[in-house]
Formats: structure tokens, sequence, C-alpha cells
């Protein structure tokens, strides 16, 4: 996680083992945007736990829909 003036930074949210959100407030106390590299689904795994998220205009509608299937 990098840390920011107004929010801070997470680029991918990991498999969807344990939550993210739980941890989150323990590191940072302001808003948390989340970036994912890409939609593969080990590195998506909690991203819907994130009001701010973002993601590559072609890979959008996966990070909107995932599955598990390869595309």
């Amino acid at each position: 996680m990098w840390r920011g003036r107004d929010r801070d930074l997470l680029i991918d949210s990991g498999m969807g083992v344990v939550s993210l959100r739980a941890q989150i407030p323990l590191l940072s106390g302001r808003p948390v945007l989340v970036v994912a590299s890409h939609t593969h689904f080990d590195h998506i795994g909690m991203h819907h736990e994130f009001a701010e998220r973002a993601v590559h205009p072609d890979e959008a509608e996966i990070l909107a829909h995932p599955t598990r299937a390869i595309r």
C-alpha cells in the first residue's frame, strides 16, 4: 500500500482468501483506491470490498463481473 495525501493506493487485491477491508483500517485512516494491474482472479479477489476501484478500460467489464473463466 502506498500512502498519499488524500487517499492511499493498493495495487492488486489478492486471491480473495481473507478480507483486506478488515485489515486496511489498521494501516490507513484514509479512503483507499484499489488498482488492478490486470484481471486474473488472483489479482482481483477482494476488489469488491472497496468502493474505489480502477483497472484498464479494456478489462473494466471483467472487473465488474469477474469469473474464474480464462478470457
